[in-house]
């Protein structure tokens, strides 16, 4: 699927049109149900595959994993820990794609390694900060509130490209 999902984002509009289904997917939480469940590995797999789905532009990796986690039953702090830690092994195999060209083009790129050790460790805090707000948002059942953004950003974006 590859080169299908390439061309979606040379095609701005079919983004658009899929932060309009995230913003539904994210309201539609409002009516999960309520934690009934601990994770199985059949809860991975759902959210797994819901993690790949975010593959296409306009849909959001954490919200549709976040929404397949509450979906099944499970406690938003555990569909908060599960999304944040499904998207661990995506960003480990792309700084082993991407370490090679950084460390041989340092020299052009002007970029030492200690600056991008620092980059990692602010990355890695605000990383946690963000966990810890999700899980706070999570847990006051206003969630959902990103879908009313989602939909805002999806029409405004498609009426602006009606316009030009």
């Amino acid at each position: 699927l590859g080169d299908a999902i390439e061309e979606l984002f040379s095609r701005p509009q079919a983004a658009a049109a899929m932060l309009l289904a995230t913003g539904v997917a994210l309201l539609s939480l409002r009516w999960a149900p309520p934690p009934s469940h601990t994770a199985t590995s059949r809860h991975w797999l759902a959210m797994g595959l819901a993690q790949a789905v975010a593959l296409v532009p306009g849909i959001s990796r954490s919200g549709a994993t976040i929404t397949t986690g509450r979906w099944l039953g499970l406690k938003p702090d555990e569909v908060a820990e599960m999304s944040f830690l499904m998207v661990l092994p995506l960003l480990a195999g792309a700084v082993l794609v991407k370490i090679p060209n950084l460390v041989g083009g340092e020299a052009q790129t002007g970029f030492a390694l200690g600056s991008l050790g620092l980059g990692f460790v602010v990355a890695a805090v605000s990383g946690y900060i963000a966990l810890m707000a999700l899980v706070k948002t999570l847990a006051s059942k206003r969630f959902h509130w990103f879908g009313v953004y989602c939909l805002a950003m999806g029409m405004i974006a498609l009426l602006a490209m009606a316009i030009t």
